[in-house]
C-alpha cells in the first residue's frame, strides 16, 4: 500500500472530526440565514403594518383638519359678509345725516343772512331817522 493511503487511513478520525465540523457550520449557517429571514420578515412587516397605521391616522387627521379649517372659513366669510352689510348700512346712514346736516346748515345760513339784511334794513331806517 502506498504511504499517502496509508496516512489518510491514519488521519481518518482527524479527517471525520473536520467533515463534521464543517458539516454542523454550513448546517448552521443555513438555518441561521433562515431564521434571520424570517425575523427579517417579521420586521418588515411590523414597520410597514405601523407606517399603514400611521398613515392612515394623519390621513384622518388631515380630513378633520380639513373640514374644520373649511367650516371655519365659512364662518369667517359669513361674519365678514355681515360686518361689509353693517358698515355698508352705516356710510349710508352717515352720508344721508351728513347731507341733512348740510341741508340745516344751509337753511341756518340762509336764515342768518335774511335776520342780518333785517337788521342792517332796521339800522338803516333807525339811523334814517336819527339824521332827520
Amino acid at each position: 500500500m502506498p504511504d499517502w493511503i496509508i496516512t489518510i487511513l491514519k488521519s481518518a478520525p482527524e479527517l471525520a472530526s473536520v467533515i463534521v465540523v464543517v458539516w454542523f457550520s454550513l448546517k448552521m449557517s443555513e438555518s441561521h440565514r433562515k431564521s434571520s429571514g424570517s425575523i427579517m420578515e417579521g420586521w418588515k412587516t411590523f414597520f410597514t403594518e405601523r407606517d399603514n397605521s400611521w398613515r392612515e391616522f394623519i390621513a384622518a387627521q388631515n380630513a378633520g383638519w380639513k373640514e374644520f379649517m373649511s367650516s371655519e372659513n365659512m364662518k369667517w366669510i359669513q361674519f365678514i359678509d355681515r360686518q361689509s352689510e353693517l358698515i355698508r348700512a352705516d356710510r349710508e346712514n352717515y352720508v344721508s345725516a351728513i347731507s341733512r346736516l348740510a341741508e340745516e346748515v344751509k337753511e341756518n345760513s340762509r336764515r342768518i343772512a335774511e335776520n342780518n339784511a333785517l337788521i342792517l334794513s332796521r339800522n338803516n331806517e333807525a339811523s334814517k331817522r336819527t339824521r332827520q
